[in-house]
């Protein structure tokens, strides 16, 4: 193997400020983002709405520039981390006869 494939950079994790500025932009578009059609006309405003929500919150202070790559990625493992522990709990409520959760974290 001559050229070995370099690896990718690696951006900073997103803080705190950063993750909850990314769930209220995302909410104040949520009718576009979440939209199921899938045609050329949507999937054309899902991307140009990405591209303002990444303006927006590029354009706040204090906040890592990040790619609508980069926010379209992490909006998406936020949703399936949230969509995970539903599930635990829900299996644990089912386990418990509908009493009380024992999950911890």
């Amino acid at each position: 193997m001559e050229a070995a494939k370099a690896k990718r950079a690696r951006s900073t994790n997103f803080s705190t400020i950063e993750k909850s500025l990314l769930v209220e932009l995302v909410t104040k578009y949520k009718e576009i983002i979440e939209c199921k059609k899938t045609d050329g006309l949507n999937i054309k405003e899902k991307d140009d709405t990405w591209e303002v929500i990444t303006s927006e919150f590029n354009s706040t202070a204090h906040i890592t520039p990040r790619s609508s790559k980069q926010l379209k990625q992490f909006y998406k493992n936020l949703k399936k981390s949230a969509k995970k522990a539903k599930s635990e709990e829900r299996l644990e409520r089912f386990k418990t006869g509908g009493g009380q959760c024992t999950i911890t974290k």
